[in-house]
């Protein structure tokens, strides 16, 4: 008999744990979620803003340009350190992510990005670094 009373005091102690901790969970994991900045039209020798950390920057350009030869993207600082952004050409143009002292490719080159085709980069606070290679959609 004690066995049985114990069995339904556990069984009703896990059902009241589900029924009160399974809202918080499910409210935790909806705040991982970021919210994606707007579509940022890059021109010619323009500087990414590093707004999209922890999620997708999407970019487009009126025409064929390339970044910034000094900051590819917002300057690394201790503000944006462990930035890692995914980021994406969105539009018809190439858009040509310049390999400068500030911002370093796998290859040790410029990354080209034409349609639809997407890179991830990160900054350690002091140089942003592309951590994927080219992903050619």
């Amino acid at each position: 008999m004690r066995q049985g009373v114990l069995f339904l005091t556990l069984v009703l102690l896990a059902l009241v744990s589900v029924w009160i901790l399974q809202p918080r969970a499910q409210q935790q994991l909806s705040s991982l979620a970021m919210a994606m900045p707007a579509t940022e039209t890059i021109i010619a020798a323009a500087t990414i803003t590093a707004d999209g950390c922890g999620t997708l920057k999407r970019i487009t350009a009126a025409g064929a340009v390339s970044t910034g030869t000094t900051n590819t993207f917002t300057a690394p600082s201790a503000a944006n350190a462990g930035c890692v952004m995914s980021l994406c050409n969105v539009g018809a143009q190439t858009i040509t992510l310049d390999n400068n002292a500030l911002f370093k490719s796998i290859a040790g080159a410029d990354i080209v990005l034409t349609a639809d085709d997407c890179t991830t980069v990160a900054s350690d606070g002091t140089v942003w670094r592309s951590v994927t290679g080219l992903v050619a959609n």
